[in-house]
C-alpha cells in the first residue's frame, strides 16, 4: 500500500514541475515576442522621424534662399532706381534739344538749312555731272596701267578705251598708241636691265669684210658726235665702267658706246636710252644682233606707253578739274 501511494505522489509532483516550466517557458517566449515588437516599433519611428527630419532640413535650405534673394533686393531696387534717374536725365536733355531745336526753326533758321541743303544739291550735281567721258577715259587709263604693271593682259580695255575717247583730240594721238601695243607685253623696268644684261654679253661688233674703209671712218665719227651730245644731258657716267661682251677685241669708241648704254640703261633712263640707240644703230649693227634689236624694240614699246598712258592721265585729270570747278562755281547760289 505505501508503494503504490508514493507513485502517485511522484507522478503528481512531476507533473507540477512541468507545468510550471512550460507556464515559464511561455512567459520567457511572450517576453521575447515583446521585446522583438519593441524593437520594431522603435526602427519604425526612427524611420519616420528621419524622413521627417529631411523634409524640415529640405525646408529651412528653401527658406535660406529666399532669405538671401530678399536681402539683394534693396540693392537690386537701388540700382534700378539709379537707372531710371540716369533715364529721366537723359529724357530731360532731349526735350531741351527739342526744345532749341523748335526754337532755331521759329527763329527762320529753316531757311539757312535749306540754302545748306541746296548748296549740297548742287555740289552732288557736279559730281554726278563729272561721271563724264573724261572720268571713264581716266578709270581706263588707270586699268590699263594697272594691266601693264602686272604684265597682263589690256586689249578689251584698250578697243573700250579707243570707242569711248572719241572726240577728244588732245589724247587722240596717245590712244592710238595704246591700241597699237594692246598685242605686246610691256616690260617693266627689272625685266629691261636683265634681259640687257644678258644680249649685252652677245654684242657683235665686228665688220664685214666688204665694208670699206670710208663706211668705217663715217661710223666711227657717227660714234664720237653722238657720245659728245649725250654727255651734256646724261650726269654722273661713270666712263670707266667695263661691260664684258665677247672676247674680241674692241675700239675705244665701241667701249665708249657700251659703258654709256650701260649706264643710262641701270638707271632706268629708258627715253635716253631708246635715243641713245636711235642715234647709234649703224655702230650697234642691228642687222648682226637680233637679240639686240628685239631688246631695243622692246625698250620703244615701253617708252611708247608711258608717255602716253601718261599724257592720257594728265589730260583726264586735267578735264575734270576744270569742268568740276566752272559748274561748282556756276551752280553755287549767292549769299545775301
Amino acid at each position: 500500500m505505501s508503494e503504490k501511494a508514493a507513485q502517485p505522489a511522484a507522478k503528481k509532483g512531476f507533473s507540477k514541475v512541468l507545468k510550471w516550466s512550460a507556464a515559464v517557458l511561455g512567459v520567457a517566449v511572450l517576453e521575447c515576442a515583446g521585446i522583438a515588437a519593441a524593437v520594431k516599433i522603435t526602427e519604425s519611428r526612427n524611420v519616420d522621424t528621419a524622413n521627417q527630419f529631411q523634409a524640415v532640413l529640405q525646408h529651412l535650405q528653401k527658406q535660406d534662399m529666399r532669405l538671401e534673394e530678399l536681402q539683394k533686393l534693396p540693392s537690386a531696387i537701388s540700382a534700378n532706381a539709379e537707372k531710371i534717374a540716369s533715364n529721366t536725365g537723359m529724357v530731360n536733355l532731349l526735350a531741351e534739344g527739342l526744345s532749341a531745336l523748335k526754337d532755331e526753326v521759329g527763329n527762320k533758321k529753316l531757311e539757312v538749312l535749306n540754302l545748306q541743303m541746296s548748296k549740297l544739291d548742287h555740289r552732288m550735281e557736279a559730281v554726278e555731272e563729272s561721271k563724264s567721258q573724261e572720268a571713264l577715259v581716266l578709270s581706263l587709263a588707270l586699268m590699263i596701267k594697272e594691266n601693264v604693271l602686272y604684265n597682263r593682259s589690256y586689249e578689251k580695255e584698250a578697243d573700250i578705251l579707243a570707242e569711248i575717247a572719241q572726240g577728244q583730240p588732245k589724247i587722240e594721238s596717245a590712244v592710238q598708241d595704246i591700241t597699237s601695243l594692246k598685242g605686246s607685253t610691256i616690260l617693266n623696268d627689272a625685266q629691261l636691265i636683265e634681259q640687257y644684261k644678258q644680249v649685252a654679253e652677245n654684242l657683235n661688233f665686228s665688220v664685214p669684210a666688204e665694208e670699206t674703209v670710208a663706211e668705217e671712218k663715217e661710223n666711227r665719227g657717227a660714234v664720237a658726235k653722238s657720245i659728245e651730245l649725250i654727255k651734256d644731258t646724261v650726269a654722273g657716267i661713270n666712263f670707266d665702267k667695263v661691260v664684258v661682251l665677247k672676247k674680241e677685241k674692241k675700239t675705244d669708241e665701241q667701249q665708249l658706246l657700251i659703258n654709256t648704254l650701260t649706264e643710262l640703261v641701270t638707271t632706268h633712263n629708258f627715253n635716253d636710252t631708246l635715243e641713245f640707240i636711235e642715234q647709234n644703230r649703224a655702230a650697234f649693227r642691228e642687222e648682226a644682233n637680233p637679240q639686240f634689236t628685239a631688246w631695243a624694240e622692246k625698250i620703244k614699246q615701253k617708252v611708247t606707253f608711258d608717255k602716253a598712258i601718261s599724257q592720257i592721265i594728265a589730260e583726264e585729270l586735267s578735264a575734270i578739274r576744270k569742268d568740276f570747278a566752272a559748274k561748282s562755281l556756276s551752280q553755287t547760289p549767292s549769299e545775301d
